[in-house]
């Protein structure tokens, strides 16, 4: 919740991505989870159109405080409107939950094994050393 309440403020940066504690030790399935924590954060303010129906004010009316929303038809019709991380809802072989940063393990072996981009193109390299060696150039000036 705390990732999607940061573009609410303006910010453009949170903690997430390997950027919490990442300059210590990168953990590949570490970077996998905090995607999913951003794509949570996105799918919550980018994902969802509100409209009467969705509010159901009438139906949080009938049921109150203190009772729960289960037995309401409106309920039973949109419990799986949203989407479940399939990083923390798959089960083992006995119907236990796994852990979550074992399934991200696993994915990031799987994409380890099947990922094969191309190469960038030569310009585009040579776009890069030309921007590394002004860099370079640049903090040798802030050096001295």
């Amino acid at each position: 919740m705390g990732a999607a309440l940061i573009p609410f403020i303006g910010g453009e940066v949170c903690g997430y991505l390997g950027m919490a504690g990442g300059s210590m030790i990168l953990y590949p399935e570490q970077v996998i989870l905090e995607h999913e924590i951003c794509q949570n954060a996105y799918e919550l303010l980018q994902g969802f159109e509100f409209n009467q129906n969705d509010l159901a004010l009438d139906i949080i009316a009938d049921v109150g405080p203190g009772d729960h929303f289960l037995l309401q038809k409106h309920t039973r019709q949109h419990i799986r409107d949203f989407r479940l991380s399939k990083l923390v809802s798959q089960k083992d072989e006995q119907g236990n939950l796994r852990d979550p940063r074992q399934v991200a393990l696993e994915e990031f072996i799987h994409l380890e094994e099947t990922h094969h981009p191309e190469p960038l193109p030569d310009n585009v390299l040579d776009e890069l050393k030309r921007i590394l060696a002004a860099a370079d150039v640049e903090a040798q000036q802030l050096e001295e």
